[in-house]
């Protein structure tokens, strides 16, 4: 991912899939390790930041070109709809990225909703069927951010749409769903899926 070409990093992906491994291992395991190689290596100061930033930039752009490259056919315009939010501030965005994928390949449409505040209205997702939001936090997240956001999502979408908090603030000691009004918080995508009632048999 460091290579000075997209081209090749794209190529070595396609040989890791033309040996065995699927697009959903390639998306699910193998991205994100990378990234957290990347991650390591620049705190042991192996990489620089750009370096790093340019790295897990290209790791995202993976995921869209793999994605396009083979699509997902079972999604249907009438399956349930999911707004992937990410709070403003945030450095990176793999991790919703990553979880957008596999939604998708579960049948799911995503609404993406990057750079969000407590002033965020996603009008443009008021017809699209939205069943669930779900926002990518880091643990570096003010609570007072994450529950402004929490309420501006209830009243885009409306109360009764649960919001379900993911990512790396999980892993705090904090009580993330009371702190932030959320009504769910995972960051394993099954039990949000389970919880909010749209698991997949």
């Amino acid at each position: 991912m460091l290579d000075p070409t997209q081209a090749d990093c794209l190529s070595v992906c396609l040989k890791i899939m033309s040996d065995g491994v699927s697009l959903a291992d390639l998306t699910d395991h193998y991205i994100p390790a990378v990234a957290r190689k990347i991650g390591q290596d620049w705190c042991d100061d192996q990489i620089t930041f750009a370096s790093g930033t340019v790295g897990v930039a290209r790791l995202q752009w993976l995921v869209g070109s793999l994605e396009r490259k083979f699509p997902q056919s079972k999604i249907r315009n009438d399956e349930p709809g999911i707004l992937m939010v990410v709070p403003a501030g945030e450095q990176h965005t793999l991790g919703a990225i990553v979880l957008s994928s596999q939604l998708r390949r579960r049948g799911f449409r995503i609404a993406l909703g990057l750079e969000a505040t407590g002033d965020f209205q996603d009008l443009h997702v008021a017809n699209a069927n939205i069943k669930v939001a779900m926002i990518s936090a880091s643990s570096g997240t003010q609570i007072d951010d994450l529950r402004a956001l929490v309420s501006a999502t209830k009243n885009a979408l409306g109360k009764d749409t649960p919001v379900v908090i993911g990512g790396t603030i999980t892993d705090t000691s904090l009580d993330i769903r009371e702190l932030a009004g959320a009504d769910h918080v995972t960051s394993d995508v099954d039990e949000a899926l389970e919880v909010c009632g749209l698991a997949i048999g």
